[in-house]
């Protein structure tokens, strides 16, 4: 199972580089061609902490990734992300699963965001945790978060979401609590190919992180860098629009630890 993915990944890069290598100077939009907007490309990346910016998503979309943290083999992350959107509502409904066959945790979300105007969208989503071991007693736990997304102007955007707000425990009536996170993130376009933002990710009684990065356009390529600290860690990715599709890769160097590639694939329906 683990080689299936590893030659999946082989063959969306060996692609990735072939249509760069052969089809950038030709990238043109036709009829049937969409078009990812760097406020779209943004957003997309905000689903899994701000679920009320997906009202603002330009179409539906499906997205699956892969990634393998530290080069482990046991710290495979595989995720299938769907929004559907109707007028001024969004559907989300996504599948999570960290490690392998004989320890790891899956989570199951399904959440809902509503548009008030143009500007201002709130979202809630729900969680399911299933914890698993071979050796132990599988636990199961439920959680919700809270958003909210504002669009301010032509420019500039701002979130805020809240992770486990009712502080719900692991197995629902253990003793450990679920973490609290907060999540803060800001961005500002600067014309029409040049977006940069900020986020900031707080753990109650544990970490707080803040990034700061920038995503630039280029015809159907997107690039975006990012740098995080006190936690010192840094990303480069790439992702190029063809048709429908988005393809991306990535890979971030989070000190000490070591790298983290991921690839990636989204279609808009």
């Amino acid at each position: 199972m683990y080689l299936n993915r590893i030659l999946f990944i082989m063959l969306l890069l060996f692609d990735f580089q072939f249509v760069i290598s052969n089809n950038l100077d030709t990238l043109k939009p036709s009829s049937n061609d969409i078009n990812y907007s760097l406020n779209s490309h943004w957003r997309l990346s905000l689903l899994r902490d701000d679920a009320a910016a997906s009202v603002f998503l330009e179409r539906s979309v499906l997205r699956a990734s892969f990634e393998n943290r530290y080069f482990i083999k046991e710290l495979m992350n595989e995720e299938l992300d769907a929004v559907f959107r109707f007028q001024q509502n969004a559907f989300l409904l996504s599948v999570n699963h960290l490690g392998c066959s004989r320890y790891g945790e899956m989570s199951l979300s399904a959440g809902y965001a509503r548009g008030f105007g143009k500007h201002i969208a709130i979202g809630l989503r729900a969680y399911y945790l299933f914890s698993h071991a071979m050796e132990y007693p599988s636990v199961h736990s439920f959680t919700f978060d809270a958003s909210i997304y504002a669009h301010i102007g032509k420019s500039f955007g701002l979130g805020f979401s809240v992770y486990n707000p009712a502080r719900l425990r692991y197995g629902v009536t253990g003793t450990v609590c679920l973490p609290v996170r907060l999540h803060f993130d800001f961005d500002y376009l600067v014309g029409r190919n040049v977006l940069l933002f900020t986020k900031m990710d707080l753990e109650l009684k544990t970490c707080v992180t803040a990034t700061l990065g920038s995503r630039f356009r280029l015809r159907n390529l997107f690039l975006t860098c990012w740098a995080s600290f006190p936690n010192a860690a840094g990303c480069i990715q790439v992702d190029l629009a063809c048709r429908r599709f988005l393809l991306g890769v990535e890979c971030t160097y989070s000190y000490p630890l070591g790298f983290v590639p991921r690839a990636s694939v989204c279609v808009a329906l």
